[in-house]
C-alpha cells in the first residue's frame, strides 16, 4: 500500500492512497505434443511448454521444449517471473518395439504373398511395414519348363524320372518342382 500526496501550482495538495496487489498465483503450465505420443522406435516427438520464466521438466532438462525418443511419463514444473512454481498434467510417451519376421521361400515362376496381395515375378527380398512390425520376404523365382522324351520297351518301361514302371503304351506326364516331364512310351 503506497500514499501518495501530490500539490498543485495553486497550493492545493491531495493525498490519495494506491494499493498494488501481485498476483502470487501461477498459471497451470500445459504440455502439448508436436505428433504422436505414441510411436515406433527410432521414432521421436517434441513436446512444447507454455511460456515462463524457467522450466524444469521431469528428464532434467530446462528448455522450453524437448525432444523425446523413450517411453514414460514427462512433466513440467515452471516458474514465473513472480517466483510462483507450478507443474503440468503428466504426458505418457508410448515407444513400441519394433519388430519383424522374415519368410524365405521358392516358388515356379511367380509368387503372390499373402501379407500384402502382391504377385512377385522375379527373385529378391521385398518388404511390407504395418506399423511398427515388418514383414520380409526372401523370394527365388524358379523358371518352369518341360521336357520330353519317346522311348519304347517291351512288357515294361520304369521311368527314371519318377520311378513308376509302366505297361502300357500312352502319355504320362510328371511334375517335380518346376520341371515337367513329359513320356511318350
Amino acid at each position: 500500500t503506497y500514499t501518495v500526496t501530490g500539490a498543485s501550482s495553486s497550493g492545493c495538495t491531495d493525498t490519495k492512497t494506491i494499493i498494488i496487489t501481485q498476483d502470487i498465483t501461477a498459471a497451470t503450465p500445459v504440455i502439448t505434443a508436436g505428433g504422436p505420443t505414441t510411436f515406433c522406435a527410432g521414432g521421436n516427438v517434441q513436446l512444447n511448454a507454455t511460456p515462463a520464466n524457467a522450466y524444469l521438466w521431469s528428464n532434467g532438462s530446462t528448455s522450453s521444449s524437448i525432444t523425446v525418443t523413450t517411453g514414460g511419463t514427462y512433466t513440467l514444473m515452471v516458474t514465473y517471473a513472480n517466483g510462483c512454481t507450478s507443474v503440468s498434467a503428466p504426458v505418457t510417451v508410448t515407444v513400441i518395439p519394433n519388430t519383424s519376421n522374415t519368410t524365405t521361400t521358392s516358388s515356379c515362376d511367380s509368387y503372390t504373398w499373402s501379407v500384402n496381395g502382391i504377385t512377385y515375378t522375379q527373385s529378391g527380398t521385398y518388404s511390407s511395414v504395418n506399423g511398427c512390425h515388418t514383414e520380409i520376404l526372401d523370394l527365388t523365382v524358379i523358371p518352369s519348363f518341360s521336357y520330353s522324351s519317346s522311348e519304347g520297351a517291351c512288357d515294361s518301361y520304369t521311368w527314371f524320372f519318377n520311378g513308376q514302371t509302366y505297361t502300357q503304351s500312352g502319355l504320362y506326364t510328371a511334375v517335380v518342382g518346376c520341371q515337367t516331364q513329359i513320356l511318350d512310351l
